[in-house]
């Protein structure tokens, strides 16, 4: 059985031979109405093995298509428990996260100015005392890049530090986290 440490989750658009084929040979990766078939992938980012697609309803955009490919991804694998699935900012969504959590997989996403509320909250975290998981350099589409990874273990949305109400050491429940 498949155990991939990360799965990439891409959408490419297949390409194939131009609709000027031959009589009676196959038009490519074209839509009866000729627009191209796109598709959203999961990719095991150690051996590179599509594990799962699912074809992107022309009528919507790829976001709709994630839970099916995560469908798709669990009947591969058998369990989604431990998965570590990275995409990209378009899929910086809360019902996404949502459904990765309850898998028991995780979600690596990019957050960009787009997602302006969960944008705010990250720039308030401590960043300087979380230790970088990895960062890396480079230069393309005309700009320097930097990217950096760092591994916080609270939910942004849950990420609150209320001040303590004068005059009390602690919270009356106990499970609460301040």
């Amino acid at each position: 059985m498949l155990e991939p440490d990360a799965v990439k989750v891409a959408r490419p658009v297949l390409r194939g031979p131009r609709r000027s084929n031959a009589p009676g040979l196959p038009d490519g990766a074209r839509l009866p109405d000729g627009r191209q078939t796109h598709l959203l992938s999961a990719l095991d980012t150690t051996t590179g093995i599509v594990l799962a697609q699912v074809t992107v309803d022309a009528k919507s955009n790829e976001i709709t298509s994630f839970a099916p490919l995560l469908d798709a991804v669990e009947q591969v694998l058998g369990s989604l428990a431990g998965v570590l699935f990275i995409t990209d900012a378009l899929h910086t969504q809360t019902g996404h996260a949502d459904e990765v959590t309850a898998r028991r997989a995780h979600l690596l996403v990019q957050v960009k100015a787009n997602q302006p509320t969960l944008f705010k909250q990250l720039k308030r975290l401590p960043w300087a005392q979380i230790p970088v998981g990895d960062r890396t350099r480079d230069r393309g589409h005309g700009r320097r890049e930097t990217r950096t990874v760092n591994r916080h273990r609270r939910h942004p949305r849950r990420h609150r530090v209320p001040t303590r109400p004068a005059g009390r050491a602690h919270h009356p429940n106990p499970h609460r986290r301040w």
